[in-house]
């Protein structure tokens, strides 16, 4: 409607039956009073008979102006206002406006075809470019902010008044926007729409959210429903109408989409010359079965360049279900690798590849420090720890070496990936504090006691009182090693029960090997804390006594771990590195301690990513090349308080494989070896795999529920504007300025009036 009152005010309309209250005094003063007739009056009486006329527009001139003063009162008071739909003159008369924030979804989904309109998010554009033609046509002086994903190097208008001129600066910034690699949900948009709208002095505010409408986005946790309604509660404390324009596709075939979900490798470490399993997992999304699935791996380094290997097919997918495939692959030097997969075209190509980098070392360097070395090798601590973790007839990439406690130096400990105490009884405090360093920074240490320890000294040297490295406190030996060679002597096995740890559980379809073969004649026992998970201590296995008492226990110590044992590393107390699961185990041990100097380098889009610079060789300005997108980011690496250097990369915007370019130093570029590829580092992004779910909510139901919320459902420019608000032009303080000057001439003319002279 053209005009209306708000609902709370509307009843304050009765008073405007107060204008009767002048009427009824005019017309009380004109009854008859009783005649006398007096001389003196005549000639008044005759000059007011001149006069009566005039006396009469005087009078009714007074009458209107005083029901006038009354009405300006009720329409003060009741708030009057006018709308833009039919009273678009009034508005522009008065310069009212309302202020429009439109928010696009330019999450990666948003990229899925919608038939022959193109993109969802081409949708999106022509939504706000309809709704800035509207406000131009219209005629009035709105203001406008467009919002969506920050990119760099694109920026969008500022918000502004919209006239022609800005109008199309807008739809020329929307004509190079893309969808981003984000995942943006509900709770984004309303958070960027009530920014846009903060600085806003209207009355009349609109907010526009531009989505797809997936259903997992709007499927919201007790807590992500919480905060989401919060922030619909302070759009309507500010008086902020909030719209969504959908721009889904409608056809349910359109949701069919493959991703690649997941690229991994099946071991933890990539070495040279051992045989890589790479494995891809494809995801089937949409609602039919798809065949014939092509699947092509391209391995790339930065000294031989990019590598596509032979295309693989996959026969069959079911809905709802994946398949994998694998790709052995054996690389021939250390360095960093990148590795895509990619399964070609469908409604969504931009999960269509994913991106996997990693470090190819030339092996893990484990030190062994033996505690009880002997002239005869095979009578060393070490040796069968040694011999199961790089035997001869098939390597496995681990490179062990052996070095006595008392000449342990820290140079040794810097230059190791790994460190084992085999039986060592003590260490001195320079020993310790290097041991205490490498592990805090990322190392890894396996402690395995033996008949040399002593618990006292151990807990003192090791455990420090909580500070140490070791994670619990040695309460003593038990068992007797020399009943093995008698009958019926006692021993305990590994138990078949409690095997989650990641060391463990890949051993779970072997434990009649495992449990039924070692025998452990002799271990300590270990004073543990009654609530382990809360002093971060895990149970790697456990022995099958009536106890159940701990066989390995794990504790993180800064960046680093550190794993202990509680039986010997050799046959002296126990059977166990005879049996075929003592090398398997132990290259677990190895893996799941070894942490890559690196540190992870594959992540969600928009994470960060950060990595250590080593000072000694590279300098601290940094080249970062970011996928997909032209030019290079440039970076320096901040140095802490302990001197060591980190590079810090936020802008993990775009999916795909990033390079990262170190700058050697002189004497590492002239002293080192020369190649291609020194100082070239890779790190990954991939998409959030629930990007790639473009199903939709029932349309029925999630109308339903947005209005529950006070959300106004629309699909088109034209739907918006005709259910966006319509502008409300307040008249109640114009109606007091007129009532101020009604006021005065009313009391200027009765003065006036008055004072005729007849």
């Amino acid at each position: 409607m053209p005009f209306g009152f708000p609902a709370a005010t509307a009843h304050l309309l009765w008073g405007a039956t107060l204008i009767g209250v002048p009427i009824i005094i005019h017309l009380l003063n004109r009854r008859r009073f009783r005649i006398i007739d007096w001389a003196a009056m005549e000639w008044l009486l005759i000059a007011l008979k001149r006069n009566r006329r005039r006396v009469t527009l005087e009078q009714l001139l007074l009458l209107a102006l005083r029901c006038l003063l009354i009405l300006l009162v009720v329409l003060a008071v009741s708030k009057l206002f006018f709308s833009s739909g039919g009273a678009a003159g009034i508005g522009r008369l008065t310069g009212s406006t309302t202020d429009w924030a439109v928010v696009l979804d330019d999450s990666v989904s948003t990229g899925q075809s919608a038939g022959g309109a193109g993109s969802c998010f081409d949708q999106a554009k022509q939504i706000a470019s309809g709704l800035l033609d509207k406000i131009v046509d219209s005629g009035r002086k709105d203001t406008f902010a467009l919002a969506a994903s920050d990119r760099p190097g694109a920026k969008l208008p500022i918000p502004s008044t919209v006239d022609r001129e800005y109008a199309g600066r807008v739809v020329s910034a929307l004509e190079h926007i893309e969808p981003s690699d984000l995942r943006l949900g509900p709770a984004w948009l309303i958070e960027r729409g009530l920014a846009a709208l903060q600085a806003s002095g209207s009355s009349s505010r609109a907010l526009v959210l531009v989505t797809d409408c997936r259903r997992i986005d709007w499927t919201f946790s007790d807590a992500q429903q919480a905060e989401f309604e919060k922030q619909l509660e302070e759009a309507e404390r500010l008086g902020i109408r909030v719209y969504l324009a959908d721009v889904g596709p409608q056809d349910p075939g359109a949701f069919a989409n493959l991703t690649v979900a997941g690229l991994d490798t099946r071991d933890k470490i990539a070495q040279v010359g051992v045989t890589v399993e790479l494995t891809a997992t494809i995801k089937n999304l949409g609602p039919a079965p798809v065949t014939d699935v092509p699947v092509t791996f391209t391995v790339r380094s930065p000294v031989t360049g990019p590598n596509p290997q032979p295309t693989r097919t996959i026969e069959r997918i079911e809905p709802g279900d994946e398949a994998t495939i694998t790709l052995f692959y054996r690389f021939k030097t250390a360095g960093a690798y990148g590795v895509v997969a990619d399964i070609g075209g469908d409604p969504l190509p931009a999960d269509n590849t994913r991106a996997l980098a990693l470090d190819v070392s030339p092996g893990i360097d484990v030190l062994l420090v033996d505690g009880e070395p002997a002239l005869d090798p095979k009578e060393a601590e070490t040796y069968t720890l040694r011999h199961a973790l790089s035997p001869r007839a098939a390597p496995f990439g681990i490179n062990p070496k052996v070095v006595d406690a008392a000449a342990l130096s820290a140079a040794q400990i810097d230059r190791s990936d790994l460190v084992v105490l085999a039986n060592v009884a003590r260490l001195s405090g320079a020993q310790l504090g290097a041991l205490d360093r490498f592990v805090r920074r990322g190392g890894g240490v396996a402690i395995f006691p033996g008949d040399r320890v002593d618990p006292g000294t151990f807990n003192t040297l090791f455990y420090a009182g909580g500070k140490g490295i070791a994670p619990c406190e040695l309460a003593g030996a038990t068992g007797d090693p020399a009943e093995a060679v008698r009958a019926g002597g006692r021993f305990v096995r590994l138990s078949s029960a409690d095997l989650g740890h990641p060391v463990m559980a890949n051993f779970r379809d072997e434990l009649a090997v495992l449990v039924g073969g070692a025998r452990f004649y002799r271990r300590f026992r270990l004073t543990l804390p009654a609530d382990l998970e809360k002093e971060g201590l895990a149970v790697v296995a456990r022995y099958d006594d009536p106890d159940r008492s701990v066989a390995m226990i794990e504790k993180k110590v800064g960046k680093g771990r550190v794993v202990l044992a509680t039986s010997s590393a050799d046959l002296e107390w126990n059977t166990w590195p005879k049996m075929e699961t003592y090398p398997v185990v132990m290259h677990q041990l190895v893996e799941h301690l070894h942490t890559p100097a690196g540190g992870s380098r594959n992540l969600t889009v928009g994470a960060r990513y950060t990595m250590p610079v080593d000072l000694s060789r590279f300098d601290l300005e940094v080249a970062v090349e970011p996928p997909k997108r032209g030019g290079t980011l440039r970076r320096a690496a901040q140095v802490g308080a302990e001197g060591a250097a980190v590079l810090t990369v936020g802008e993990t915007r775009s999916a795909g494989l990033y390079t990262v370019k170190l700058k050697p130093r002189a004497s590492e570029a002239e002293g080192g070896p020369a190649h291609k590829g020194r100082g070239v580092e890779y790190f990954a992004a991939n998409l959030d795999t629930q990007e790639s779910d473009l199903r939709r909510p029932d349309l029925a139901r999630f109308r339903k529920r947005l209005a529950e919320l006070g959300i106004t459902y629309t699909a088109s420019a034209n739907e918006v504007w005709t259910n966006a608000p319509q502008e409300r032009v307040n008249l109640w303080r114009t109606a007091l300025v007129f009532f101020g000057a009604c006021l005065a001439l009313e009391s200027f003319l009765g003065w006036k009036f008055g004072h005729h002279t007849t």
